[in-house]
């Protein structure tokens, strides 16, 4: 839909075309939005700051979230790596911006308010310019159901986000 997807599927495209001319078998991962511990740009370390500053949170109908635990990932790839077979896969997780919250709240001890507004909203908004709630209201399900044929992530959403706040805490990143 955007120029990022686009160059990445045309980036597959080629080197798909490469390998089969050259009798190189190659496998595609296509991880979701990667978090963990050390990730630079955490957007998961600033949401579970917001919730922990029990800050209210703005919701559209039908928000979704698509992330992968960085460990899971790495799982993932090196099981991948000793199958001797040619696949394009999807790597991660879809769930509903509400169950992250609950699952952050559980870890958090907190309890926090959701407001979930009609997604018409979040258009008036737009076009007004008001773009800063534009990441919450993200309907795009990412699908790896061929990955769970093969495979299981060992940590999953839950624990992965247990590992990350723990790490956070350990290291005063958590306001």
């Amino acid at each position: 839909k955007n120029n990022y997807e686009k160059t990445k599927l045309k980036s597959e495209e080629i080197l798909l075309k490469s390998c089969s001319m050259n009798n190189i078998q190659l496998s595609i991962l296509r991880p979701t939005n990667v978090y963990g511990e050390n990730h630079p740009f955490n957007a998961v370390l600033k949401l579970m700051n917001h919730i922990n500053q029990d800050k209210t949170m703005i919701l559209a109908k039908g928000a979704k979230v698509n992330y992968i635990y960085v460990a899971d990932l790495t799982a993932a790839i090196v099981k991948l790596i000793e199958m001797p077979q040619q696949l394009i896969l999807n790597i991660g997780n879809t769930t509903t911006y509400k169950n992250l919250i609950l699952i952050l709240d559980e870890i958090l001890l907190k309890n926090t308010k959701v407001i979930i507004l009609p997604n018409v909203i979040f258009k008036v908004l737009n076009a007004f310019g008001i773009n800063k709630l534009n990441v919450i209201s993200n309907k795009v399900v990412y699908d790896d159901s061929k990955l769970s044929l093969l495979f299981t992530y060992p940590f999953g959403i839950k624990k992965g986000m247990k590992n990350t706040y723990i790490n956070f805490k350990k290291n005063r990143l958590i306001k």
